[in-house]
C-alpha cells in the first residue's frame, strides 16, 4: 500500500490541461521566448512521435516507451510547461502554424522510420531508449539558457501545484512500471486517481511539509481523510486489482 502511495501530460502541444495558459506570460514573453518554447515543443514532439513509432513496431516489448517518454517529460516538467504557457499565449494565428510545424515534423519522422530495416529500428530505438532513461545522456536535451528562461516563465505563472502533482503522479507510476505493469492509460488513470484522493485532503502547507518526507504519509492526521479516496482508486484496476 505505502509502495502504491510513495512520491506520487495530454494534447499534441497542451502538457497537462487547460491550465497551462497563465495571462501572465502573455506580457512576459519576448520573441526570443518564443523561439526557445519553439524549440522545446519541437524536442518534446520529437521525442513523442519516436517513442510512439519504437512502441508500434515492438508491439508488447515496445510498452515500455509509452512510460519512459512520460517520465522524461515529467523530470523536465517546468521547461516543458515554460514553453507550452509561452506557445498558449501567443495569436491563434500563430499557434496554428506551429501546429503545422509539428505535424509535418511528424510526417518526416514517421516517413523515415517506414523505410527502416531491423537492425536500423534496433539501433534507433535503442538510441532513444538510452537517451530518454540515462540522465547522465541528457545534459544536451536543452541547452541551459532554454532551461533556464522556460523554468522562470513556468515560475511567473504561479502554478507550482502542478509540478507537484506530477510529481506525486509519476511516483506512483513508477512504482508500478518498476512492478512489470506495462497498461499505461490504466495505470496512469488509477496514479492520477491517487494523487487527487491525497491533494483534496490536505492543504497546500501540509503537502510541502510532507513531501520532503513522505514515509511519513500515512502518518499524517489528514490522511484519514485520504485513505478512503485512495481505497476507491483500486476499482480503476478493473479486472487487473494490484
Amino acid at each position: 500500500m505505502m509502495a502504491f502511495l510513495r512520491h506520487a501530460a495530454a494534447s499534441l502541444l497542451c502538457f497537462a490541461t487547460a491550465m497551462c495558459f497563465s495571462p501572465r506570460i502573455a506580457s512576459a514573453a519576448t520573441p526570443d521566448d518564443i523561439q526557445m518554447a519553439t524549440q522545446v515543443l519541437q524536442l518534446r514532439q520529437m521525442m513523442l512521435t519516436q517513442a510512439q513509432s519504437c512502441e508500434a513496431h515492438y508491439v508488447e516489448k515496445g510498452r515500455a516507451f509509452k512510460f519512459i517518454e512520460f517520465f522524461w517529460e515529467g523530470d523536465y516538467f517546468e521547461v516543458l510547461h515554460g514553453a507550452t504557457q509561452t506557445w498558449m499565449a501567443l495569436p491563434a494565428a500563430d499557434r496554428t502554424k506551429m501546429e503545422l510545424v509539428l505535424r509535418e515534423q511528424d510526417q518526416q519522422l514517421r516517413a523515415t522510420a517506414s523505410k527502416r530495416s531491423e537492425a536500423d529500428w534496433n539501433t534507433s530505438c535503442g538510441d532513444l531508449y538510452t537517451r530518454l532513461v540515462d540522465k547522465e545522456g541528457r545534459r544536451d536535451a536543452f541547452d541551459k539558457p532554454v532551461r533556464q528562461r522556460m523554468t522562470e516563465l513556468y515560475a511567473k505563472a504561479g502554478q507550482a501545484f502542478l509540478r507537484r502533482d506530477s510529481d506525486y503522479t509519476i511516483g506512483c507510476m513508477k512504482t508500478q512500471y518498476n512492478h512489470g505493469l506495462r497498461d499505461f492509460d490504466t495505470v496512469k488513470k488509477v496514479c492520477s486517481c491517487v494523487t487527487d484522493a491525497i491533494t483534496s485532503s490536505a492543504t497546500a502547507a501540509q503537502l510541502e511539509a510532507q513531501q520532503s518526507h513522505p514515509e511519513t504519509m500515512a502518518s499524517q492526521p489528514w490522511f484519514s481523510i485520504a485513505a478512503p479516496k485512495i481505497n476507491a482508486c483500486k476499482a480503476l484496476w478493473g479486472a487487473n486489482p494490484h
